[in-house]
């Protein structure tokens, strides 16, 4: 099943290809990244997948829905305008190790996040962003009967915040077992994201 949605997407168009090469920090930044998508999406043996390029924040969704297009696969962006909207492609397909998972880890191997966004925070920063999930995302999600995973110290959650030992408290979410409405509410009550006077004063 991977080796057809791989062939799938390897006809895909590259636009905008870098002109100069990701550093060494950017793409093990990207591989730690890969590897953690792969382990929570259920993917065993997750494809070797060359990078077309890192794309911005702004123009993730856009363009990932566009690779996903490619694929077969037809998603939209969520109200929000922040992610992808799953929904019209079948459960089956949707659950760990499925061929939609599949799907979205070729195209997010394919154009990656630019690590400039992981890199942004330096340990003051992460330690105001630990500290703003401890009192607002832990406790908004709880109240929303979400069990979240343990918090790990500051320190640690530091050190660790570019690899795939993070913690995140949105990782405890069944987002895919959520209907649309369902997820934009939970988004809503509770953002993912703290204001931009946490961590910019």
């Amino acid at each position: 099943m991977t080796l057809l949605v791989a062939s799938a997407l390897s006809g895909c168009t590259a636009p905008n290809a870098p002109s100069v090469a990701p550093s060494n920090s950017d793409m093990q930044i990207r591989a730690d990244y890969l590897a953690d998508l792969a382990s929570s999406s259920g993917i065993d043996n997750p494809p070797d997948v060359a990078l077309v390029r890192f794309v911005s924040s702004e123009e993730w969704a856009a363009v990932q829905i566009e690779c996903l297009g490619e694929a077969g696969f037809d998603v939209s962006l969520l109200p929000d305008g922040q992610g992808i909207d799953p929904t019209s492609i079948p459960e089956g397909q949707r659950v760990r190790g499925g061929v939609f998972k599949v799907a979205q880890y070729i195209c997010e191997a394919m154009y990656t996040l630019d690590a400039a966004n992981s890199r942004g925070l330096d340990d003051d920063q992460l330690g105001a962003l630990y500290d703003w999930h401890l009192s607002e995302s832990v406790e908004c999600l709880e109240r929303e009967g979400i069990s979240v995973a343990p918090a790990p110290s500051r320190q640690r959650f530091v050190e660790s915040y570019f690899t795939v030992e993070g913690w995140y408290p949105y990782a405890s979410v069944d987002a895919m077992g959520m209907g649309n409405s369902e997820w934009n509410a939970l988004n809503a009550s509770c953002p993912q994201s703290p204001p931009d006077e946490v961590l910019f004063d």
